[in-house]
């Protein structure tokens, strides 16, 4: 029995480790004004002039990202969420020698809770 919790345990802790959260990337925050005129990258500082500027932008982002709209009275509206429509990777593989390192870890814990490892050969009988 202890020897399945402690198997269990070393599992579930091996795969978090490695896990990737899906929106590791985090959400952001887009800016428009549209009676800013200049350069654009949609910050607080130089936000973009259009709504659609700024929706395709936070759009493109991995995360996602609130659109926040320039009132006439100069204060920022409350933000709007547009869901990411990107397609690429969300994290970078895992390198290999901390994949290693876990599963040795693994292994030692399994060693630990009194399981061992043998080969077993199977005879052909004649």
């Amino acid at each position: 029995m202890i020897k399945r919790f402690t198997f269990i345990v070393l599992l579930a802790l091996t795969i978090l480790a490695i896990a990737v959260p899906a929106h590791a990337q985090g959400v952001g925050s887009v800016y428009v004004d549209t009676t800013y005129t200049g350069s654009e990258d949609g910050s607080q500082s130089k936000p973009y002039n259009t709504l659609n500027e700024g929706i395709t932008a936070a759009r493109a982002m991995t995360g996602g990202a609130y659109v926040y709209v320039k009132n006439a009275d100069g204060t920022w509206g409350q933000g709007t969420y547009y869901a990411s429509t990107y397609q690429g990777r969300y994290g970078d593989p895992i390198p290999d020698a901390l994949l290693y390192t876990l599963l040795a870890v693994l292994a030692l814990g399994l060693i630990l809770a009194g399981w061992y490892f043998q080969r077993r050969a199977r005879q052909l009988q004649a």
